[in-house]
């Protein structure tokens, strides 16, 4: 209900053929446009600022995640009253949480209830009086793209709550300690800070997508995969992530620490866990996550090309930018141009970044898309439609040296199950499913990459790929002798950040944040072969 409508504007815009029909479609409102939000029963409203409206998107209520259209609206004071008459819009409901996050921006007032002191808090949320409080933190919720600040965390013996900021806070989550199944230590969001805990256990609440890019319920508060569920909290002090860590490794594993490491390596060497699954495990020890796009998991193109099923598996010692000679003269003529000395790199971008990854989840993860794109998605000619196409192009593209994700070989982010408008390209061709070799589907498709990472010539080629991205071949001499040097914002550490003022400190994460991360070096020595039973390193 907008209360400022007025008769003349609606006279105006009656013959306008850009005018907003309420049968067809939404108006949506940019989050820094509105300067507060209310509640009152089970209605929102929305007060947005007037001096900032000039734009509103269109979106078609059949799809809620198209590309909007831009159409130009008359500046004025705009108040938009919701009823919400079955979900929960109380002040502390994941909905009004996840609205107070997103309008958390420095460019716009909006203040977040303040938490209730901790008697109150505790007695309301434990579930019995007897369970004895161990810690109480402020965290912040993770999910690509999406920071949820100001929960508070609660640990007793037998339980660990996250609560949200409100008068009457509900837990988020209520996760039992015994059914945490392993736990790893993560950077923040946009930040080379290692201050974060992810936590996997079969309790972690559906809150987020479902693998399809569906919402579950609430606020798109966490990224569900069929492998796995997980909550990612950033803590404000990192002793307190550590101390949480510390006591869940009583009932858990964590990826992270070099014990885990060895145990998982000496797996491999003995064939005791498949080339998958450790690809899996090694991404999440060198702090990889499928909850931060800057640090996703990176898994391999495994085949020298996709016209045969009998093709051959590409040179995994060597990096994506050095497989067609041709184009590796120009990267290493455009480093000799740099003079070739510290600072100087061959590929400007990494194997691995949010561009990247949203590449090739575009339709797993729509809205993402279209938030990191300012509400379009990409030109359909540059998106993922075809693999012989993509394959071609990471060979071939001077800007183009990306790695794989590990969902296509999980048999995701293939097909267009959502049914997404992704465009029509320059030839006429509507863009739908990936074009996949063989006429295959993109579960059939999927099970045919296992299959070859599995086979004997795979595994007993990779553990060079991974001494280029986890390994010895990933940094400094071995790097340079690998030809695998990237910008230096690839490396950065929280040892970078020490010492730096603030500006240059956001300069550089936002560096990092945009073209890559190279992951955390997890071995000193060559790799050994799958099966091989070789030595263990640390």
């Amino acid at each position: 209900n907008n209360n400022n409508n007025n008769n003349n504007n609606n006279n105006n815009n009656n013959n306008n053929s850009d005018s907003i029909h309420p049968s067809t479609s939404l108006l949506k409102i940019p989050f820094t446009n509105i300067a507060q939000i209310s509640t009152n029963n089970n209605t929102v409203t929305f007060h947005a600022i007037t001096s900032y409206t000039r734009l509103h998107p269109q979106l078609s209520l059949s799809n809620p995640v198209l590309p909007h259209k831009h159409f130009p609206t008359h500046q004025r004071p705009l108040t938009l009253t919701l009823t919400f008459p079955h979900t929960d819009v109380s002040p502390g409901s994941p909905l009004i949480l996840g609205l107070h996050s997103l309008l958390s921006s420095p460019s716009v007032t909006c203040l977040l209830p303040p938490p209730l002191p901790t008697p109150s808090l505790t007695c309301r949320v434990l579930k019995s009086p007897s369970h004895r409080l161990l810690l109480r933190a402020t965290v912040s919720l993770l999910t690509p793209l999406l920071k949820t600040p100001n929960i508070t965390l609660l640990l007793t013996p037998q339980d660990m709550y996250l609560v949200p900021p409100g008068p009457s806070p509900s837990p988020l989550a209520c996760v039992r300690v015994k059914n945490v199944r392993r736990t790893a230590c993560r950077y923040g969001h946009g930040s080379a800070l290692d201050k974060a805990l992810e936590i996997y256990s079969g309790d972690a609440p559906s809150l987020g997508y479902d693998g399809l890019g569906r919402y579950r319920g609430g606020a798109g508060l966490e990224y569900v995969t069929d492998a796995s569920r997980s909550l990612l909290l950033e803590f404000d002090n990192p002793r307190v992530r550590d101390d949480v860590a510390r006591y869940l490794r009583r009932v858990a594993p964590c990826d992270t620490d070099v014990g885990r490491v060895q145990d998982v390596y000496g797996a491999y060497l003995r064939g005791e866990v498949d080339v998958y699954q450790y690809l899996v495990m090694v991404n999440s020890a060198a702090g990889r996550t499928r909850k931060d796009l800057s640090r996703y998991p990176v898994f391999p193109w495994i085949k020298d090309g996709y016209g045969r099923k009998d093709s051959g598996f590409r040179d995994f010692s060597k990096p994506v930018g050095r497989l067609n000679p041709e184009r590796f003269k120009n990267f290493k003529e455009r480093r000799a141009s740099m003079g070739g000395g510290p600072g100087s790199f061959l590929y400007g971008t990494s194997y691995s970044a949010p561009g990247h990854v949203l590449f090739y989840l575009l339709r797993t993860m729509p809205t993402e898309a279209l938030c990191l794109q300012g509400g379009n998605f990409d030109h359909p000619d540059r998106s993922f439609f075809d693999w012989e196409a993509c394959w071609e192009s990471v060979l071939n593209n001077s800007s183009d040296v990306k790695e794989l994700v590990p969902d296509v070989f999980e048999g995701k982010a293939l097909d267009n199950r959502l049914g997404i408008d992704i465009g029509v390209r320059q030839t006429g061709e509507r863009v739908d499913d990936v074009k996949l070799p063989f006429g295959m589907d993109a579960k059939e498709f999927g099970e045919w990459l296992r299959e070859e990472l599995e086979s004997p010539a795979c595994r007993g080629k990779i553990h060079s790929w991974i001494d280029l991205v986890f390994g010895v071949n990933s940094r400094g001499p071995g790097a340079e002798e690998s030809d695998n040097v990237f910008a230096p914002s690839a490396y950065y550490t929280e040892a970078d950040l020490h010492g730096v003022d603030e500006a240059t400190r956001e300069r550089m994460a936002l560096e990092q944040a945009e073209f890559g991360s190279v992951p955390d070096q997890l071995f000193v020595l060559p790799h050994g072969r799958w099966g091989s039973g070789g030595t263990l390193l640390a």
